[in-house]
């Protein structure tokens, strides 16, 4: 069909019909006369004249509407992205200075840690009061627990604390 010539065939047409194929070009980003062009193709048996186009056109016009796309969901998506961003730095903030925030309990196993020496994660949390039980805060999953809680990983949580991490070992604040 692409190599054919055109020519020019006029018809009439129900509203419904015209209001079909319009609809069908402003959907498909097509003109009028390719919807027309294709249904009576396919309707008479003779192909589609997208069949005789070249693949790199195809693949052309196929990324241009992905373009558009991709342009028109861009804008709602960061502005989504954005506010789930503030809400989660929001509520850690919260949860970082409650405003009556008890005091790290005496009773744990953790020992506090004699000048120059550290301690590993799990005792740094139970030592600076994290808002994650004692048991919780030695097991493998005590950063799903922090993320649940405060909406940060344990180490984020502890140097908002004032602590320092050195050689693999948690450090007080002075």
């Amino acid at each position: 069909m692409p190599n054919d010539t055109r020519k020019n065939f006029g018809v009439r047409l129900p509203s419904r019909l015209i209001a079909a194929i319009e609809a069908r070009a402003t959907t498909t980003g097509r003109s009028k006369t390719q919807v027309v062009e294709s249904a009576l193709g396919a309707y008479l048996g003779m192909g589609t004249p997208t069949e005789g186009q070249d693949v790199e056109q195809r693949l052309t016009e196929i990324e241009q509407r992905l373009t558009e796309i991709e342009q028109r969901l861009t804008p709602s998506t960061q502005k989504r992205s954005t506010a789930v961003e503030q809400r989660i730095t929001r509520n850690a903030q919260q949860r970082l200075t409650p405003p009556d925030a008890p005091e790290p309990t005496a009773v744990s196993n953790a020992e506090i840690p004699a000048a120059g020496e550290g301690v590993y994660t799990g005792d740094a949390l139970i030592l600076a009061g994290a808002p994650i039980t004692e048991a919780q805060a030695k097991s493998k999953n005590r950063d799903r627990d922090m993320m649940q809680v405060t909406g940060l990983k344990s180490g984020p949580w502890l140097e908002a604390q004032g602590w320092v991490l050195l050689k693999a070992r948690w450090h007080p604040p002075k």
